[in-house]
């Protein structure tokens, strides 16, 4: 994507910047984005959470504005669990997932913690941010007691993760149990300030 733009502020590592910039040109490439119908799009991982290394890839949520959402399927509005597609690069430098803005907001509703999360991360992980879904999810959709729901589901998936790995790859146990930590100090500030710092 040639009419990518980000802001460089002084505190940010320039050859993260430049990789992302490189990777997301590959990836409106690769995903045959239309420019014109992506709304947001969010990094968030590994970046986010301060334990990425140079060979990390870039997890990417991108919403659209098609009327179709062939990737993503809503069966229970009262539960977290979805399914997605997944689009990962052969070269293991990104890992995209793509909602139209309709499933996004339904997922809001849900409070989904990894779509909510997005909203929060910093100016400089949110590569288009056309719609203030923050403010529509904080007005529309915040809901403690689905939010705790979300945050309980993701955290039995990251425990059972963690004790499955412990002895065969324990650096993946150890992420899955910071992801547990993570929940926690994040789920408490949005529940108890309705926002993530």
């Amino acid at each position: 994507y040639d009419g990518l733009d980000m802001d460089m502020d002084t505190n940010t590592d320039i050859n993260t910047d430049a990789k992302l910039k490189r990777v997301l040109q590959k990836v409106y490439h690769d995903l045959e984005l239309d420019d014109d119908h992506v709304l947001n799009m969010y990094v968030y991982g590994s970046h986010i959470y301060g334990y990425a290394t140079p060979m990390s890839d870039f997890d990417i949520i991108i919403v659209t504005d098609y009327p179709d959402d062939p990737y993503t399927k809503i069966t229970n509005m009262k539960t977290p669990k979805h399914d997605f597609t997944l689009h990962k690069d052969p070269d293991g430098e990104y890992d995209v997932v793509m909602y139209n803005l309709e499933n996004y907001k339904k997922l809001l509703q849900i409070n989904v913690f990894y779509i909510v999360e997005c909203l929060f991360v910093p100016d400089r992980f949110k590569i288009k941010n056309t719609m203030d879904l923050r403010e529509y999810y904080l007005e529309h959709a915040f809901n403690p007691r689905r939010l705790l729901a979300s945050l309980y589901f993701e955290n039995r998936i990251s425990n059972t993760i963690a004790k499955y790995n412990m002895e065969s790859n324990r650096k993946k146990a150890l992420r899955n149990y910071f992801h547990m930590f993570r929940y926690c100090v994040f789920g408490y500030q949005l529940l108890t300030t309705r926002s993530i710092s």
